[in-house]
């Protein structure tokens, strides 16, 4: 009996296939009647840990590397660190790997014989062959804090081709080859710039095929980041064979040669193309299948392994918290039942009292834009994303504002009645103003933006403020990068009214004043320092520039009497005096 999945159409018509959706799983080991595993001890294989088991009795899981053995009979996959086999139309599954070390990404070799995988089960990722029941485990590499990825046989089985990386530092994944038998092996696709991940082989035997992206992984990247890519035994070439929008990764060939598929996001969800290599053509062969891991370093590659069955007619791959063979050439895909049992081992329990202190008073950890009022006996500030006014010595700290917006750069007015501010919520942000105690709370922009860094003019008529658009804040890439958004130095009435743009941002932050230069604001920018424009834009003067800093929150700011600058670098604060240098 086979277990068909639904269908789901995708937006430009053509037909994908929607499995299971993405399910918890497990993996398992076996064990006999009395309980005690069953599986060949692998030499190499106990890690210096007291183990505990926990029984294992599952038929879903997840991020499982599948692959069909050459004889189609039999498929190898990994589950919770540990290897199984299982018939190709299913059934209980055997185990091959057991204990404390993690096992992964197995690949039969070309006769069948052994399987190669990576484990840590000598203390440091390594790439090991089993027998193909799991005894006679060999170390191909002797590697110490390296990562070791997705191991490929090449098509003679005599190399095993791997991507390799260091653990800390900046170390970008390259494709190394080893002999099977081990050694120091080769540097084997050389492009320090570029990540090289997933080996794999086709028909032809000298062409590599993989997945490669610039660098190791990014915060927030943009979409595409990796491709498909082949690399050429004979020529050394490497050629970019993908250009999806939604990414190439994890490419697998048909052992005839005419089929290539990879994964590729579409929207939010991940899938798997088909490209028929005799015409160029693809369409996707099942969409959605699980999420990729391309925001990552994707130390277990990009998707799971998978592979097609001898005949090319299968691909076998693993979502949804199941197996699947999917009819390469159309139809429904077809599940492969499998039943893991095992005791499970994993490490000492960790079992300590740790107390959560759930007191009504507690110390802020983040308190952010403290000023003092002009009399200088008490500080408004952030904390907890709200507006706070304490004594100057921190002492009885109280909330101003009620309401449920975040509120942030607080400021005083010249003669300390008011204290300015900006909000941000689901309708973006704008300048208010509120007593200090809380009384008159007032809103004082006409329409919603994007507002940071405001300032009393010391006349105290005008509010400055920094503003840019709430919708390119949202739709930003990274919107926590540096000042994403702001575009414009602006100021608004003290009492509220329409905006006024005096100048392009142009990089220039943090603006203030000097209590006896009314008729110019100052600001930071970064290779400038301290600098001052007109309330019209023009003009700009450089005042001071303090070397040695390069970080994300350097500022400088000119002391209300003009004498000092108080300058932030490297996150430590330094005052320097201001020499009069005549008139400017």
């Amino acid at each position: 009996m086979t277990e068909r999945a639904p269908r789901r159409w995708l937006v430009a018509g053509a037909t994908a296939l929607v499995l299971s959706a993405t399910g918890a799983g497990a993996r398992a080991q076996q064990v006999d009647s009395a309980g005690e595993s069953t599986v060949p001890k692998a030499e190499g294989s106990q890690l210096p840990l007291e183990a505990r088991t926990v029984p294992i009795d599952r038929s879903e899981g997840s991020w499982m590397s599948v692959d069909v053995s050459p004889d189609g009979t039999t498929i190898v996959f990994d589950f919770l660190g540990n290897l199984f086999t299982v018939p190709i139309d299913g059934g209980d599954a055997t185990q091959l790997t057991e204990g404390l070390a993690f096992d992964a990404q197995p690949r039969w070799s070309p006769d069948g014989s052994r399987i190669v995988l990576t484990s840590d089960r000598s203390g440091s990722d390594n790439i090991w062959t089993i027998a193909a029941d799991g005894s006679d485990a060999r170390q191909v590499t002797k590697l110490d804090s390296k990562r070791t990825e997705s191991p490929e046989w090449t098509p003679d089985g005599e190399y095993i081709i791997a991507s390799i990386a260091n653990f800390h530092g900046h170390s970008t994944p390259q494709l190394h080859i080893f002999h099977r038998d081990g050694g120091n092996g080769a540097l084997l696709v050389d492009d320090e710039r570029r990540k090289g991940i997933g080996a794999a082989f086709g028909a032809d035997p000298n062409m590599l095929w993989y997945g490669s992206r610039l660098g190791d992984w990014d915060y927030n990247a943009d979409l595409p980041i990796y491709q498909v890519w082949t690399f050429d035994r004979r020529t050394g070439v490497k050629t970019e064979r993908s250009s999806r929008y939604g990414s190439g990764m994890r490419p697998t060939l048909s052992p005839d040669g005419r089929w290539l598929v990879y994964g590729s996001r579409y929207e939010d969800e991940t899938g798997l193309v088909r490209r028929d290599l005799r015409t160029g053509e693809e369409q996707w062969l099942a969409w959605p299948v699980q999420h990729d891991d391309q925001e990552s370093a994707a130390t277990m590659d990009v998707l799971p392994g998978m592979s097609f069955t001898p005949d090319s007619r299968w691909l076998v791959a693993s979502y949804g918290g199941g197996i699947w063979k999917i009819p390469v050439e159309g139809g429904d895909a077809v599940r492969i039942p499998f039943r893991v049992r095992t005791n499970l081992a994993v490490g000492p329990k960790l079992d300590f009292d740790s107390r959560v202190p759930d007191d009504t008073v507690f110390y802020a950890s983040q308190v952010r834009h403290v000023v003092p009022s002009p009399d200088g006996r008490h500080i408004a500030f952030t904390a907890l994303d709200r507006l706070w006014v304490a004594n100057a010595d921190g002492t009885e700290p109280r909330r101003v504002t009620t309401g449920d917006a975040s509120e942030h750069y607080p400021a005083w007015s010249p003669d300390g009645e008011w204290i300015a501010y900006v909000t941000w919520g689901q309708d973006g942000g704008h300048i208010r103003r509120i007593r200090p105690d809380g009384d008159d709370a007032q809103r004082l922009t006409d329409r919603p933006g994007l507002f940071a860094s405001t300032a009393w003019s010391p006349d105290g008529e005008r509010i400055v403020a920094l503003r840019g658009s709430a919708r390119e804040f949202r739709r930003a890439t990274n919107p926590f990068s540096g000042r994403s958004g702001i575009d414009a130095l602006i100021w608004v009435p003290a009492d509220g009214g329409e905006q006024h743009v005096i100048a392009v941002a142009d990089g220039r932050i943090a603006p203030h004043f000097r209590r006896d230069d009314p008729e110019r604001i100052y600001m930071h920018a970064s290779g400038k320092g301290l600098l001052s424009i007109r309330w019209d834009g023009t003009d700009e003067r450089v005042h001071v520039q303090v070397s040695g800093g390069s970080g994300l929150n350097d500022v400088t700011l000119v002391s209300p009497d003009g004498r000092y600058a108080l300058a932030s670098r490297n996150d430590q604060l330094y005052v320097v005096t201001i020499p009069p240098l005549g008139a400017e």
